[in-house]
């Protein structure tokens, strides 16, 4: 697909997954000579593909160098049959603004020289050594990518269609348009072990053929590839066997196009080309440096033991708080009011992160939780805009502390099924889902429709609360996380206006074995803003889009662990609206965050499913942030 780059926009597009299966249309077996060839179809069109081992010595990589064809452009088919490929399919987009291809490219160790794009970091790319190492990357730099990288393509701008077993249906990097018209779309992908390689093209004979990005991810999954990137699509996309064209071309163009870059699979009956040494190499997110813990959390008892408005002087660059006890961590509630412009509080302890606890703007109240290393006795609480500031133990974390046991988010209580609170109501609330023996639970608390600017606190019901749980404004819908003890499976909520509460458990704390909190240095797995370390998920989320985050979003985050603990920031949202957190290709109705324009942030427990992932989905288009501060195994 030739395109001018300025229309490429940063633009994260929803797409409605299909319920349909692949359904065997004929298939074609080639496996004797080292690769498999079939036709399925599925959804909107009958896919071509193509299946071979990489551990299978007879089998080779090969992408089209410049000096291949004597500086000619070709189809592929014909670039085929001239290098005597057995498959062969287009590889980068080109032309528009890149003078040749767009994105990294490399054939036989000689690169493609662009002059708008040979190293702009909006292009994944596909790298093979000549023994068959690979090295999957979302972001198209060349930093630590040296020469014995010979073949090289560059993926569709910026786009993974599948990551880690998971489709991507944000398709990030795009124009609307372009990203969930039906066109022909070409992918190629590997298996999670590294051994096997994926060829599928979905062509477009005639207008009601095709494919969206998100068919195109769950179509390679369903071959069996764990990660896929898309190639170059539309009139480009071409899949040829033996130097014959077997797919067809896109309707509209009528004819097959030259293209630069061709990504070739090649045989060799003697078996020269061997076995590849080692499993695919992927760029991975940030490392989890634990800095304290294994600890179980103590029996939640809140006290507030920093509060600036006492001595009249804000907040002002980073002082020292102490907890009151000589616990190793702690779960602080954080709270800012009467600030002086925008900003946010960071709680740590050693070197400051470049991370947020809590965002705020001028002259409101907010409030987050915040999970702090606290030895010996005391952390450090940095802001970065003037705000008195308020500071509430809710609980301490020890050796002998209650295990916690990650729940997937549920609405365990909501007040607009019944009755708003009054000014000044404790009331009981039950959590069905606590089990007998829990002591504490993990809970995100919402408010709604408030009467006037007021406050909430959650509690053990075993008196008046001293300490707030969530501050909000008039008419505001806001959340925050709390750990509460239990009294018989329930809590008590006082409310200080007239308000409905909604109540969401994400964990227990029970007694017993595992489920041992351990802190880490505060690590930015996700800013989409900018894309994450990955060099995923660049652009704002769109509404009802999931977003998935697996154990290559981090680096260091145990095979055992259950949850992942972060900071999560909405930011710049288009509309007022919640995040959801559930199992992968699962809805739900619980929020761990809502928001509404400008930075809001609320500490999350995110359960991790059997694959060590986690998917979050927002009601409305916002960027997101991931601050990683702990885990739970």
């Amino acid at each position: 697909m030739r395109l001018p780059l300025p229309v490429l926009l940063l633009t994260l597009v929803g797409c409605a997954p299909g319920n349909e299966e692949p359904r065997a249309s004929s298939a074609r077996t080639l496996e004797g000579r080292g690769f498999e060839y079939g036709t399925t179809a599925f959804r909107r069109t009958v896919w071509h593909h193509v299946r071979a081992r990489l551990d299978d010595p007879r089998v080779g990589i090969r992408v089209t160098s410049p000096s291949d064809f004597g500086g000619a452009t070709l189809p592929t088919s014909e670039a085929a049959a001239r290098l005597g490929a057995a498959v062969a399919v287009n590889g980068n987009w080109f032309g528009g603004g890149c003078g040749g291809p767009c994105g990294l490219a490399r054939g036989g160790g000689v690169p493609w020289s662009n002059p708008g794009a040979v190293e702009d970091d909006f292009y994944g790319f596909l790298a093979f050594t000549p023994d068959k190492r690979v090295h999957l990357n979302p972001v198209g730099v060349t930093e630590g990518l040296g020469p014995e990288w010979t073949d090289v393509v560059s993926g569709d701008p910026g786009l993974f269609i599948l990551r880690d077993g998971v489709t991507l249906r944000a398709c990030s990097g795009y124009e609307p348009s372009l990203a969930s018209d039906f066109t022909a779309r070409t992918a190629v992908g590997l298996s999670r072990d590294g051994r096997e390689i994926f060829f599928a093209v979905a062509p477009m004979a005639d207008p009601s053929g095709g494919a969206e990005f998100c068919d195109l991810g769950d179509f390679m999954r369903s071959l069996g590839a764990w990660n896929a990137v898309a190639l170059d699509g539309g009139g480009s996309s071409a899949l040829a066997i033996d130097g014959v064209r077997v797919t067809p071309w896109k309707y509209t163009e009528g004819h097959e196009r030259p293209v630069p870059v061709h990504l070739m699979l090649m045989l060799d009956p003697d078996g020269r080309f061997g076995v590849p040494p080692s499993e695919p190499t992927t760029r991975l997110g940030p490392p989890l440096v634990a800095v304290s813990g294994p600890w179980g959390l103590d029996t939640a008892s809140p006290r507030r033991v920093f509060d600036t408005r006492g001595r009249g002087a804000l907040l002002t660059g980073t002082e020292a708080v102490g907890v009151g006890s000589a616990a190793p961590a702690a779960l602080v509630n954080l709270t800012a009011t009467a600030a002086q412009g925008v900003g946010y509080f960071t709680a740590f302890a050693g070197a400051r992160p470049d991370t947020s606890s809590l965002n705020f703007g001028p002259g409101s109240d907010a409030a987050a939780l915040a999970l702090v290393p606290t030895g010996p006795g005391s952390f450090q609480l940095f802001s970065s805009a003037p705000s008195h500031a308020l500071v509430d133990v809710v609980t301490t974390l020890s050796a002998s502390g209650s295990r916690l046991e990650p729940r997937w988010p549920a609405r365990a209580y909501d007040s607009r099924a019944s009755v708003a609170f009054s000014p000044g109501e404790l009331r009981r609330v039950g959590l069905p889902q606590a089990p007998a023996d829990a002591t504490s639970a993990w809970l995100n608390v919402t408010v709604a429709a408030p009467s006037e600017a007021g406050w909430v606190s959650v509690g053990d019901c075993s008196g008046a609360p001293s300490t707030s749980t969530l501050n909000f404004a008039a008419g505001e819908t806001r959340a925050n996380a709390t750990v509460a003890a239990l009294s018989g499976g329930a809590v008590c909520v006082y409310a200080s206006t007239s308000v409905h509460v909604l109540v969401d458990v994400l964990a227990f704390g029970r007694p017993g074995t595992g489920g041992e909190v351990t802190l880490v240095q505060p690590a930015r797995a996700l800013d989409t803003r900018v894309g994450n370390a990955r060099g995923e998920w660049r652009g704002m989320v769109a509404a009802g889009q999931e977003l998935a985050l697996t154990r290559s979003s981090w680096t260091g985050l145990p095979a055992e662990a259950t949850a992942v603990i972060a900071t999560v920031t909405s930011v710049d949202s288009l509309a007022p609206g919640f995040l959801s957190a559930a199992p992968c290709g699962a809805g739900s109705d619980a929020s761990v965050l809502n928001f509404g324009g400008g930075a809001v942030a609320n500490l999350v427990l995110l359960r991790t499913d059997a694959l060590g992932r986690v998917c979050l989905r927002p009601s409305a288009p916002t960027h997101l942030l991931v601050d990683v501060v702990g885990f739970v195994r």
